[in-house]
């Protein structure tokens, strides 16, 4: 900035002797309106650091102006906008950095208080949503961040003081979105009725907002007339404001068919599996978190819906996938014998080992499975 400023001024001052020739500019004060240009002084020559950071900046913005253009077309939701912006303003904070968005990758992990407050029953289906909703967010925010890397991309060769610069800042645009394409790899993989229900969500906006678009266009052309065109937006209005995202929380029922498709439950009686998905509490956790510690007390043992988990001991480790339990051997002593830690994003559901007993009593084949799963891990 004061390098433009100090090149305007000095071609002002070439241009003054001209001006104080012309005939109608004769009464001027000249001595005064020449003294602001006659005291600029040349800046010092700009570092090789401050280029950098000028470059980073502009980036950053361009990624700022960006998501808002996502939004106003209605391709990201408000809050994901708002969680993007807040993102680039952290990064434009003091040095500007392009990689890595710790603030982002945070976000994606699942808070501890959740789990806190997953223990108290009446606020257990408040915390499943919230932590669904969570999921929601961070999979609109991941796909936005991406997008965003992508269009930054396109200025790198227009904005980059070197060739070096550019391709630095192009491998660091490449791993933002390889660690992100990751996070929505584990998503899709993990929680695939989510992702359905956000990418079907967000097909349908596109849709509706690209219409608003060809509409627009129609008008403009005149191709419509106002009554025509006022129907007609209203109607694309009317279907914004009532587009529902398809429910990703599941119910009894849901789970139930979920658990039916385990190998384990195949001669499971329906009324067994029944009540199977009513006993079920579900969880979620992130892929590096742990789930529970070797040797706490519990009355509750997991089954893996979704993801994997890591079962930990002295003398052994294990993964368990979908349709496997966490550690039956508290069906005999009430403690845990592993630590567990997740390996990828998981949802788990809990099944209460008291009333599981119940429903065991009543089924026998249900009694003989357990059984044997137990023994087999036992002798593992």
């Amino acid at each position: 900035l004061d390098k433009a400023q100090f090149i305007i001024k000095q071609g002002l001052l070439k241009e003054l002797p001209l001006l104080q020739k012309n005939e109608f500019l004769q009464r001027a004060d000249w001595t005064n309106l020449s003294k602001p240009l006659k005291a600029v002084t040349a800046p010092d020559e700009i570092t090789e650091k401050e280029l950098d950071v000028a470059f980073k900046r502009r980036l950053l913005e361009t990624e700022r102006q960006f998501y808002w253009s996502l939004f106003k077309k209605g391709a990201l939701t408000g809050t994901a906008t708002k969680q993007l912006i807040n993102a680039v303003e952290i990064a434009l904070d003091g040095e500007p950095q392009i990689s890595p968005r710790n603030t982002l990758f945070k976000f994606w992990k699942t808070p501890r208080y959740i789990h806190f407050f997953n223990h108290i029953p009446c606020l257990n289906r408040f915390v499943l949503h919230f932590s669904f909703e969570r999921l929601a967010l961070s999979y609109d925010t991941a796909r936005g961040f991406i997008e965003a890397q992508q269009e930054i991309e396109k200025h790198l060769q227009n904005l980059a003081p070197s060739k070096q610069d550019a391709d630095m800042v192009l491998e660091q645009i490449k791993q933002n979105k390889k660690e992100t394409r990751v996070h929505i790899q584990e998503l899709r993989d993990n929680f695939p009725e989510l992702s359905y229900s956000l990418e079907t969500h967000n097909a349908e906006r596109l849709i509706l907002n690209l219409e608003r678009i060809y509409l627009n266009n129609l008008i403009l052309e005149g191709m419509l007339d106002d009554s025509e065109a006022n129907k007609l937006s209203k109607e694309i209005d009317r279907k914004l404001a009532n587009q529902q995202q398809k429910p990703h929380l599941l119910s009894a029922v849901e789970i139930s068919k979920q658990l039916a498709l385990m190998d384990w439950t195949c001669e499971l009686k329906p009324k067994s599996l029944s009540l199977l998905g009513k006993l079920a509490k579900r969880q979620i956790y992130s892929d590096g978190e742990l789930i529970f510690r070797q040797n706490t007390f519990t009355n509750s043992i997991g089954l893996v819906l979704h993801g994997q988990v890591e079962l930990i001991n002295i003398s052994k480790e294990r993964i368990a996938s979908s349709g496997e339990f966490l550690d039956l051997s508290i069906f005999l002593t009430s403690r845990y014998k592993n630590s567990a830690k997740a390996l990828t994003p998981v949802e788990l559901i809990w099944l209460d080992i008291d009333k599981l007993k119940k429903i065991i009593a009543k089924d026998n084949h249900l009694a003989l499975l357990l059984a044997k799963l137990i023994e087999q891990e036992s002798h593992d």
